[in-house]
């Protein structure tokens, strides 16, 4: 259930890669990554914001290791590069340990040396508490990340609360509330809209049928 990989002084330019689409955005488009090294087993590795693969453009040496076992799952990338225009090595690693069957933590963090230009470095910790009352599914998310500039230079931040309560057939409702600052840098991620602060609230009904010709 785990994998490793190597890959050495990889040919990513015979690799057909996706284009982004030509709809005006202020906001840099997210694009999947087709390289297989990066590809394979991307759902074990940190969320976009943190680590978005296309920021790597090539190495000469890259291993990861990434898969689940039993309730713990690991992601872990590096890579390193000594034949371009600038030396550069970068750490990702994401684990995760599922408790019970509706909750989960997971730590995750990056390392991006770019030796002459910047040292960033992030952390996030997360949690999902999840129960059931009645025949209602509630979960309460959190998540909290900092990164950091250069040896000690501390920068900014990101939070995300969420909570939800949700059963088939009756009003579901959630509430969240996010913030991201604008100081915070992550050279490895992909960041929309920094300096931000949102909170929002939602109320819905859903029903799904085991029989007849409507399913939901």
């Amino acid at each position: 259930t785990i994998t490793g990989l190597i890959s050495v002084n990889p040919g990513f330019q015979t690799v057909e890669q996706q284009v982004a689409n030509v709809n005006f955005s202020y906001n840099e488009q997210y694009v999947p990554d087709r390289r297989p090294f990066f590809s394979e087993g991307a759902e074990f590795l940190p969320d976009p914001e943190l680590f978005y693969s296309q920021r790597i453009t090539n190495f000469d040496v890259g291993t990861k290791v990434v898969g689940r076992q039993g309730n713990t799952s690991v992601g872990f990338l590096a890579s390193s590069m000594r034949s371009g225009k600038f030396d550069r090595d970068t750490n990702v690693l994401a684990v995760k340990q599922n408790v019970g069957l509706f909750s989960d933590f997971g730590v995750f963090s990056t390392v991006d040396n770019l030796y002459g230009i910047v040292a960033n470095r992030t952390a996030k910790a997360y949690g999902n508490y999840g129960w059931v009352t009645g025949d209602r599914r509630n979960n309460l998310i959190f998540s909290r990340a900092q990164s950091w500039i250069g040896s000690d230079d501390k920068g900014g931040s990101a939070f995300t609360g969420y909570f939800s309560s949700a059963t088939n057939g009756k009003l579901r409702y959630s509430v969240t509330q996010s913030s991201l600052s604008q100081d915070f840098i992550s050279t490895l991620g992909l960041l929309a809209n920094q300096d931000r602060k949102s909170n929002g609230a939602s109320i819905g009904l859903r029903n799904q049928f085991d029989n007849g010709k409507l399913f939901s």
